[in-house]
């Protein structure tokens, strides 16, 4: 993130301690999460590489993150086997899955499974 050069170059962005593992733009490309070895996820405001949140509360590395499609709601996949729902302009968790055996490794990827309760 940010190593374009020039006009239209988007500001570094950082804050995470132990390596970034995904960063995603939101539905009007206007914010980006990123999630973290450091079991973090942040929300980051482009226009100026400004931190907006950072969402605790996994107990091992977070994998994957994923923006619900209205872009309200924030998707975290964790190494503690947990999935989190969280409000995507504030830090409060709304549910956590622990029904996982493996580790929860994806939280935005959608099978076609997904996709039909989706549009039930």
């Amino acid at each position: 993130m940010g190593g374009r050069q020039g006009k239209g170059a988007f500001p570094p962005l950082g804050g995470a301690a132990d390596g970034v593992t995904r960063a995603i733009f939101d539905h009007d490309g206007l914010m980006v999460v990123s999630c973290s070895y450091d079991k973090h996820a942040k929300l980051w405001r482009l226009s100026d590489g400004e931190e907006q949140l950072t969402f605790y509360g996994h107990e091992s590395w977070v994998s994957d993150v994923a923006f619900s499609p209205e872009g309200r709601s924030i998707a975290t996949a964790s190494g503690d086997f947990t999935v989190r729902i969280w409000q995507a302009r504030g830090a409060l968790t709304r549910r956590t899955t622990h029904a996982h055996t493996r580790r929860a490794a994806a939280a935005g990827r959608r099978t076609r499974r997904t996709a039909r309760r989706e549009h039930a």
